[in-house]
């Protein structure tokens, strides 16, 4: 599952970039923007020019001007130079001053002919001190700004840098670049939490800014697509560091799975974004009772079975197992007093683990009749689903009367057998016999409908020893006792001897034989 949410974060970066496009670096100040001739002092943002000696005489106040060389520059068609002069030399030096302390600043250096500059950087917008050796840059060039050659000047805190000809040309610069930003924005996107499950109102948390520069824009998006589609619902041009980013409202959305990006854009475009998989939650997923069916006859214990699951779940009180009565206005308590609560998730298992509902007198304030099992269960977010399920409970054993023969009668023939199966939730009865050869018990009748004080069986002696035989009852109901592993039953038995009375001797014929048995057996007194 790790492994598979991965794979679409990094899938969903890669379909945003080719959505966003590539980002580019910082725009350059390319001189194209102004009319040729015009006196540059503050129009560019961030930074100032000037002329050191701006008066060279007769009141005349010199400024860099936007100028168009002969021979074209290094873009466009315009560059940055100085008026000229007194007649007879170039006086001063072409001066920038930044609004901020500069790390780098990068400018391509033109001539007029053949000719050495020196560039110098100080720490203060007006005196101060040199913090970098002088530069001298040799051209080497001949004719109108027949070369641009690329200057780098580095060093912490540069505030101003100054240019001069040590040959009085005119100083000529293009592309300049300052507040360069080298390295892309910081975008953390923090985990809403960690089992990826999110609840509305949703506090996204993380950093979206430029320690090393000026942010432009922060904006969160979300998708329900793997990133095919992507929505935004912030727009932000604040710096946050290790804050919140937005609060996501995802009351109008379906449950599922979402993609949130972050993406952080400086001032020089440069762009970052992070990626995070998220499932939002809407609904508990899934409540079923598998066991108990609904009105089933149950009794002792009842192991309640079923399935209670969901995406985010809620931990050690997920769910709860109450019984109650059926219309009635709340139930009477958890099937289990000593746990109230149960953890999920549990998937076609018992629920009621480890101990079952105990319907049997003396354990609840269970009565025969219909009762009502419910399954309540709540997820992380505090969404909640509940199962109902009616069961009947019967802990009434059914009657197994017999009512002939009698006990210690004497039988022969045809028996019949009559007496009482019964039970509102009547199963089955069986009726058996043993005795004289019979090795246990053997089959007389059995049937699934209820008998009472009715003709159970015609019971066939002939063949059988004259001995002494019991016959017995046994009546079973439908209930499903013990998590089904029994039912109620009961059972009756009658002892009774096969032959008749006047046949004392057992011989199967009655005749003058058995009287004079009988006297020899009284006369004789006790056997024993």
């Amino acid at each position: 599952m790790r492994t598979q949410a991965m794979n679409r974060v990094a899938a969903a970066a890669t379909a945003f970039a080719a959505y966003t496009g590539v980002a580019h670096a910082c725009q350059t100040i390319n001189f194209e923007t102004l009319a040729v001739g015009t006196a540059v002092t503050n129009q560019y943002p961030g930074v100032t020019f000037s002329i050191t000696v701006q008066n060279c005489g007769a009141g005349t106040t010199r400024y860099p001007r936007i100028i168009d060389p002969a021979a074209g520059t290094s873009s466009g068609t315009r560059a940055l130079g100085e008026d000229q002069g007194c007649p007879d030399f170039w006086a001063g030096a072409l001066r920038m001053v930044f609004t901020n302390p500069q790390q780098e600043v990068l400018f391509k250096l033109g001539d007029f002919s053949t000719g050495t500059y020196t560039v110098r950087a100080w720490d203060a917008p007006v005196g101060g001190s040199q913090i970098l050796p002088t530069q001298n840059i040799d051209l080497e060039g001949a004719g109108p700004v027949a070369v641009y050659r690329l200057v780098s000047v580095a060093g912490p805190g540069i505030r101003r840098i100054e240019i001069d000809s040590t040959v009085d040309n005119q100083v000529v610069i293009d592309d300049l670049e300052f507040d360069l930003d080298s390295t892309p924005p910081m975008a953390v996107l923090d985990d809403p939490d960690a089992a990826g499950c999110v609840c509305s109102p949703i506090v996204l948390t993380g950093t979206a800014d430029d320690p090393d520069g000026l942010l432009s824009r922060r904006r969160v998006y979300y998708s329900a697509d793997d990133g095919a589609t992507w929505t935004l619902i912030s727009n932000s041009a604040t710096p946050v560091n290790a804050g919140v980013l937005y609060t996501w409202n995802t009351a109008g959305l379906a449950e599922g799975q979402y993609l949130l990006l972050l993406r952080v854009i400086n001032a020089c475009g440069m762009e970052s974004t992070a990626v995070r998989t998220v499932w939002v939650d809407r609904q508990f997923d899934d409540v079923e009772i598998r066991y108990p069916a609904p009105l089933q006859v149950v009794g002792g214990g009842v192991c309640v079975d079923g399935t209670v699951y969901d995406r985010c779940p809620r931990g050690a009180d997920a769910y709860t197992v109450l019984y109650g009565v059926p219309g009635a206005s709340g139930p009477i308590g958890p099937v289990d007093p000593a746990h109230p609560t149960y953890a999920g998730n549990v998937v076609n298992d018992p629920l009621t683990t480890p101990a079952p509902w105990h319907t049997e007198a003396g354990a609840t304030q269970v009565v025969d009749g219909t009762w009502r099992i419910a399954v309540s269960a709540t997820d992380h977010c505090g969404f909640t689903r509940i199962e109902f399920r009616d069961v009947i409970v019967d802990n009434t054993p059914p009657a197994a009367i017999l009512t002939s023969p009698t006990r210690c009668t004497n039988i022969c023939g045809i028996v019949p057998i009559t007496g009482t199966a019964n039970d509102l939730h009547f199963g089955h009865w069986y009726l058996e016999y043993t005795g004289g050869d019979a090795p246990g018990w053997v089959p007389i009748a059995d049937g699934g409908a209820p008998i009472i004080g009715a003709l159970l069986a015609n019971w066939n002696t002939a063949g059988l020893r004259r001995c002494a035989y019991t016959i017995r009852l046994r009546a079973y109901d439908t209930a499903s006792v013990n998590c089904g592993s029994t039912t109620n039953s009961s059972e009756t038995t009658v002892s009774v001897n096969l032959g008749d009375a006047a046949d004392f001797n057992k011989d199967g014929a009655i005749n003058s034989q058995d009287f004079f048995d009988f006297l020899a057996a009284f006369f004789a007194g006790p056997l024993c």
